[in-house]
């Protein structure tokens, strides 16, 4: 029996990683992280809760990874303490692993492995078809088990003019399903669009024509991994007489990864250090930096708002942010775009100007995969809900039954099982617990549901803490109530209301006899309700309430 366990990916854009099982052995693909929404305060990632590959007694035979994005990476140095297994990834992908992999003083050896190269893991037989997305060395992988070959497709998209000269394997993909595809499991992420994305060579028209036009130093905020977009950047910055500043830890890590590879191909010569920046000339410079989802503390939101260290955005600037918004950061990058208007920049991003295309197919594009692979069941992968059942839509509209599309969510598994007609059918089987495991510091899982909404509700309606000293004897209430409050309302706006919930706290705690007033714990949950209830009543609002009864 096959069973497919989805640990992310499949609910959510990110924390991509998919367990295939044949029998008790396995092999992860893909291990990644999800990058926490503004409502997870303090919370630095979220990663998948590998403790089922302990739960579920499975031998792991690797973790195969398709490309190098961190909702596909991220999470290695986290499951490897759960589960040990070797890791075979394609050459950029390694790079960007052992980099990782040495931040947290792990040294490992990765195996690397090449499209149509083909190798044995336990009782699968791995094929590694080669793919165009929006990074160097994507990857599909064909697993040949035996009862019949499941295809995961990676992040894809056809793209027939790539930059980087990486195509998606069409023709082995075609063969591979004249064979016989039992599954095929396939990236969702740009289900609802209709038609084709656009080429990566397209875009360096529309990047081109912006940077002819620009009179200062121009900014280019990207995903640092597009190493595609970073080279056509590069080729138009030496067409148009133009220097390279890096701006960014990670832009700079990636690009000499990228580089060390020859994956990347510039000269020296092309690059000027950032604490040079302000020396040259504005018309020389084109400056590549981080932040292309305006995230607090990157590069670019810094610029935006005036606190870049060796660089400013003044009059005469171009800023292009040559990327899509990640769901959920559409306002940081609105407030970033402002900003950077303000200090006197021309702005331009993917709704205004055609200076960016996704690195996701299509719909035209996945029912071409579909058509190719022909595969007797299918499964949406990699997207929230409405995209995997978008896209299950699409796979029945291409003639596969019905019955056969199993749009699932993390933790529900998939068994395929031969039956007594000699044919191999599908169900779905156990649920597993698929939590979301969240990274604050040096903290992994020891934030739960519980503590995130407590800090929603903090960041939502503010504290208050009171204090009261009552006489453990007598009952009285010998200091206090003292209150602190954060987040609720200033002095300036409410001068009276501070002394009045002190007074609500008093009545309060005197309509109890002088023996209850003695029981610490049923006093403080007697001042919680009490305020509660005063800035229900007075403000209409709900603060988290800390009340601290000091007997003496």
């Amino acid at each position: 029996m096959i069973r497919l366990i989805p640990l992310g990916g499949l609910g959510e854009i990110g924390m991509n990683a998919m367990i295939v099982a044949y029998e008790n052995d396995a092999i992860m693909i893909d291990c990644g992280v999800l990058f926490p929404d503004p409502e997870m305060h303090g919370i630095d990632l979220v990663i998948p809760d590998f403790s089922v590959l302990k739960s579920l007694k499975l031998k792991l035979h690797g973790y195969v990874i398709t490309h190098g994005h961190e909702d596909h990476i991220g999470a290695l140095p986290y499951a490897l303490q759960v589960q040990d297994a070797p890791i075979f990834a394609s050459r950029f992908t390694c790079g960007l692993i052992q980099h990782k992999l040495g931040e947290w003083g792990l040294t490992y050896a990765l195996e690397l492995v090449r499209p149509r190269q083909t190798m044995t893991l336990g009782p699968f037989e791995l094929e590694f078809l080669s793919v165009t997305h929006s990074i160097p060395d994507g990857l599909a992988i064909a697993i040949g088990t035996p009862l019949g070959t499941v295809i995961h497709t990676g992040d894809f998209k056809i793209d027939h003019r790539p930059v980087g000269g990486e195509t998606t394997d069409l023709a082995r993909f075609g063969e591979l399903g004249d064979r016989g595809v039992l599954a095929l499991l396939s990236d969702s992420t740009n289900a609802e669009i209709e038609g084709v994305s656009q080429s990566e060579a397209a875009i360096a028209d529309g990047l081109e024509q912006a940077m002819r036009d620009a009179q200062g130093r121009i900014f280019i905020a990207s995903f640092a991994s597009h190493v595609y977009r970073m080279q056509t950047i590069i080729d138009l910055s030496q067409k148009l007489g133009r220097k390279i500043v890096l701006n960014g830890r990670s832009m700079v890590n990636n690009c000499r990864i990228a580089r060390d590879l020859g994956v990347l191909k510039v000269s020296d010569d092309m690059f000027v250090p950032l604490e040079q920046a302000k020396e040259r000339d504005p018309k020389t410079l084109t400056i590549l930096t981080t932040g292309s989802q305006a995230e607090p503390t990157s590069a670019i939101a810094k610029l935006a708002f005036g606190e870049g260290q060796h660089l400013s955005v003044s009059d005469g600037d171009l800023v292009i942010f040559s990327s899509r918004s990640i769901p959920g950061n559409e306002r940081a990058i609105t407030k970033a775009i402002d900003g950077l208007t303000r200090r006197g920049a021309e702005v331009l991003y993917w709704q205004v100007a055609k200076v960016h295309t996704s690195g996701h197919a299509h719909k035209e594009e996945q029912r071409l995969m579909i058509n190719l692979c022909k595969p007797r069941f299918f499964v949406p992968i990699h997207g929230e809900l409405h995209h995997l059942k978008s896209h299950a839509r699409t796979a029945a509209a291409c003639r596969v039954d019905a019955e056969r599309v199993f749009t699932i969510e993390d933790g529900q598994s998939l068994e395929l099982q031969r039956g007594d007609d000699g044919e191999v059918h599908a169900r779905l089987g156990e649920r597993h617990v698929a939590r979301k495991i969240f990274v604050d510091g040096k903290g992994i899982g020891d934030v739960g549901e519980a503590v995130i909404r407590d800090r929603a509700q903090l960041a939502h309606a503010g504290m208050v803490i009171c204090v009261v000293t009552i006489d453990q004897t007598t009952g009285d209430i010998t200091q206090g109530p003292d209150l602190l409050t954060k987040g609720i309302f200033g002095d300036a706006e409410h001068p009276t209301l501070f002394e009045e919930a002190k007074q609500w706290v008093r009545k309060g705690l005197e309509e109890h006899t002088a023996e209850a007033r003695c029981d610490r714990p049923a006093m403080e949950e007697s001042i919680r309700a009490s305020l509660r209830r005063f800035f229900r009543k007075e403000l209409e609002r709900k603060p988290v309430v800390l009340p601290l009864v000091l007997n003496v």
